[in-house]
């Protein structure tokens, strides 16, 4: 159910990026927060479809890709937006989708 109150339109799809550890531990012990991580390494992301426009994936099969399925997008696709629900979303065009996954997976170093 989509409750950003965020309609997207045309070939427009409306994501929100699977959540990942915040914080790492070391084997020490040491916290490594995720603002001093090294992001730069992760070249996909998983995301969660929550709303597909209506003329997103025209030229695949229309049931191809369905809203509550996890895909993985580009790192810097789309923009990010707040819904009403104070969540952030991303909204994407449907040709920043690079996979559709099985389930929710570890995409830092996917191709």
């Amino acid at each position: 159910m989509n409750e950003s109150g965020l309609t997207p339109l045309g070939d427009i799809v409306l994501v929100r990026v699977a959540d990942d550890d915040s914080e790492k531990v070391t084997a020490g012990g040491i916290v490594i927060p995720d603002s001093v991580a090294d992001k730069e390494a992760k070249a996909n992301i998983v995301a969660r479809i929550v709303q597909i426009g209506e003329l997103a994936f025209e030229e695949l099969h229309p049931d191809s890709v369905r809203s509550g399925e996890f895909v993985v997008i580009e790192r810097y696709a789309g923009r990010f937006v707040k819904g009403k629900d104070k969540k952030v979303y991303r909204l994407i065009k449907d040709t920043d989708v690079l996979a559709v996954c099985e389930e929710k997976f570890d995409a830092r170093y996917a191709a």
